[in-house]
């Protein structure tokens, strides 16, 4: 699984315990903390600015997804 197909599962996830599933697929398991953080992070609402408006990509906010991108990479590189 590559890593958007990985993002666009993540994002779907309707609970951490989902989350952790998702991982599993790819043979690193996000321990509870990191998938709690990771959904929480998901679901963080927000009052967008315009400058977050312009920067809305598939309605995902980008500072979401490089949230997310960050999570992952800090985790793979524990791993």
């Amino acid at each position: 699984m590559d890593q958007k197909e990985l993002l666009e599962k993540i994002k779907a996830a309707k609970s951490a315990e989902e989350i952790i599933e998702i991982s599993k697929e790819t043979g690193k398991e996000i321990p509870a903390e990191e998938a709690k953080r990771l959904y929480d992070e998901l679901r963080k609402p927000e009052e967008l600015s315009d400058e977050d408006l312009d920067a809305v990509a598939g309605g995902w906010r980008q500072g979401q997804l490089d949230s997310i991108r960050k999570i992952l990479e800090e985790y793979n590189a524990m791993s």
